[in-house]
Parts: structure tokens; sequence; C-alpha cells
């Protein structure tokens, strides 16, 4: 254990990475050791700022690490990891004074990056918890995170900089009526003015006949396509922050093509683009895309929705996935941010939803998402 008086913090720079690589090895136990950083790895990391570092040192020795992602195009960064020795007795007041000094630094000195956020599929949900205790914002929930806990409900926390939320944001929306108990929750979190409802169009949907769809696993072959298709601008949805597709789903022409990321040891996988040159019935198309990736064992889908596209949301509704998150100021849109909302389809939901961290706003986010289920 060390003295808290002695304890320093500050963000890693390219001669720690040696010192960064040990303290890794150091955390995990010989038959846990996979895939661990090395210090040319997390020199490249910190030399290319596609990653951060910031450590809680005791005379030179690291306790204590924060790592975060950031997402230069839409000006995100996302908590990566959260690690202390495990010799240390008090962690949580460890952790949260290197979590107020990461946001502080991140806000005068990181001015390209507008939001902080994460979730606890790569933290412990006591560490998001410390997330709210720095001023973290609570935006949603997830009803699943790992198989051993299918009716488990995380969340998802933010911390907003400089005026991505007072001056960037482009609040000139309406919303889906089912989406509107979600923003009024995020919105007060936020401290954004109402948003006002939108009419669903009262049209039948088109009848057109679905092709036969098939998937393809080939990780290489998908993300280049994927990014080809992102650079010529010929995806209508093309944005899931840190997600990269390693599936597709399409028919023998070719006319559609869905991009979706699978985590096969969650059962989790995420739509994130989608190509459509023949006119399909939505409704249909997404709710063939879930029997298809359930029955590769694929428990839990999430797909993300701009919160302004309201005939968009009312076909995901449809298909049965259910709003868990609104997220403001996601996304960059010329000079504006916009809003989106993200969707949840689980095989394995059902009412008893519960979640590990007590707290009155994420109750309030359970109880909207219970009403849907």
């Amino acid at each position: 254990m060390t003295s808290d008086k002695l304890t320093q913090y500050r963000p890693a720079i390219k001669e720690d990475a040696l010192n960064l690589a040990r303290f890794y090895k150091s955390i995990h136990k010989p038959a846990k050791i996979v895939a661990l950083p090395t210090s040319k790895e997390i020199k490249f990391l910190i030399e290319n700022e596609t990653a951060f570092y910031f450590m809680a040192e005791n005379k030179s020795d690291i306790i204590a690490i924060i790592s975060i992602m950031p997402e230069k195009e839409h000006g995100l960064a996302k908590i990566h990891q959260m690690i202390i020795s495990p010799a240390e007795k008090n962690q949580e007041k460890i952790f949260l004074k290197l979590l107020n000094f990461t946001v502080d630094y991140i806000e005068k000195n990181l001015k390209a990056i507008d939001m902080l956020y994460c979730t606890t599929r790569t933290l412990k949900s006591r560490q998001q918890e410390l997330t709210i205790n720095a001023g973290f914002k609570i935006l949603g929930i997830f009803p699943k995170t790992m198989p051993s806990l299918p009716f488990e409900i995380s969340g998802l926390t933010a911390y907003y900089f400089h005026d991505a939320l007072s001056i960037r944001r482009n609040d000139n929306i309406k919303l889906h009526p089912v989406i509107k108990p979600f923003f009024a929750i995020a919105g007060k979190e936020c401290g954004l003015k109402a948003l006002p409802l939108g009419k669903i169009s009262s049209e039948s949907e088109p009848n057109f006949d679905l092709p036969i769809l098939e998937i393809i696993q080939a990780p290489h072959f998908v993300s280049r396509k994927f990014n080809i298709l992102k650079e010529q601008k010929m995806l209508s949805v093309n944005f899931y922050p840190f997600q990269k597709p390693n599936t597709l789903i399409t028919d023998p022409d070719q006319k559609i093509e869905i991009f979706v990321n699978i985590i096969e040891e969650l059962n989790f996988a995420t739509i994130i683009g989608e190509r459509l040159k023949t006119q399909v019935n939505p409704v249909k198309l997404y709710k063939e895309i879930a029997n298809i990736l359930q029955k590769k064992n694929i428990t839990y889908i999430e797909v993300i929705n701009d919160a302004g596209d309201i005939q968009g949301i009312d076909c995901i509704l449809k298909a049965g996935y259910l709003p868990c998150v609104y997220f403001p100021s996601l996304k960059n849109h010329g000079n504006k941010k916009r809003d989106y909302v993200i969707f949840a389809k689980s095989s394995e939901i059902n009412g008893t939803v519960k979640t590990k961290i007590n707290n009155k706003i994420f109750t309030k986010y359970v109880k909207e998402f219970k009403k849907l289920i």
C-alpha cells in the first residue's frame, strides 16, 4: 500500500511505455496473460494519439491507470480501461482522483474531444459508478453485457466538454413518442430544453418481397468493403463509435448489404451500416437480420439511429428493437452535433431486468425500458 500524500497524477508520455507494459504484466496472473500490450505497441499508441494513458504514480511506481480511446472524426473518446494495483487499499479514492485529473486534463489540453464516455463492457459496475461521482451524465442502460448475466442491466455515462451541448448541438428535431421518456431523463441530466413530438406516417408498410439473405463471416474482406463504401459515401448508416464490421449479411445479387460486428464470446452483435440497392420493407429486413444472427447464437443485438429520424425509428421499433440509450451530441454533422438513440434486441430479456448500480437515474431508465418489454 502507498501513501496518498506521495501519489502523483499525470498523463503518460512515450518514455513511459516500458513501465506501462510492466504494469500490465504485474496486474495479470501468468495464466491470464493473453495479448497484453507490449511497450512498443503502447509507445506507438501514445505517439500517434490513438490512445491516451493517465497514471497514478507513487515514487515512480505506477499504481493505477486510466486508458482512453479517441475517435477523432466526431470528437469522441471512450474510457477503455481502469486498472489499479490490488495492493492498494484506497482504490476508489485513487480512481476518483485519477478520473478527475483525466477529465480536467482533457478539458484544458485536448480541445478536439467533445465528450468522454464509458460503459460496463470494459469497466466494472463500481468503476462506472465512480464516473457519476466525477460529473458524468447517465444517458441510458444496456440490458445485457455478459452471457453469465443475461438479465443484468448496465449503463452508459458521459462527460461533455466545451460547447458540445450548449452551442454545437442541433436541437432542431422532433421526437418519436416512444423515445420521449428516454430523452426526458437524458435531457434533464444534461440540462437540455424539451423537444417536440413529431408525426408518424400513417402509410402502410411497403409490400416488397425480401430476397434470401446469407451471412458472410470474413473479417478482412468485410472491413475492406465497408471502408470503400464509407469513403464513397454509399452507406445509409455508417456510424457506430469504436466498432468495425467483421460480418456481412447480403443476398446473392448483393443488392442488400448489412454490415455487422459480432463478438462471439459475448453472443453480441452491433448493426453498423447498410447499403440498399433495391426497395425493401425495413421492418421485415431488420426482423430477418435478427433471425439470421440468432441462428448464430447471437442473443443480443444493438442498432443506432439518428434521434430525429422518426420514420426510421418507427421501423426499428416495429422490428422489435427497444430504445435503451439517448445520446445527445454524439455525431458531428457539419458544424453541428446530432443526437442519436441506441436500440437493443435480446432473446434473453424478460420482466426481471435489474441493475447492480444503486442510482435513481438508472432506475428511471429501467422503469421506462420495462414498459416496452
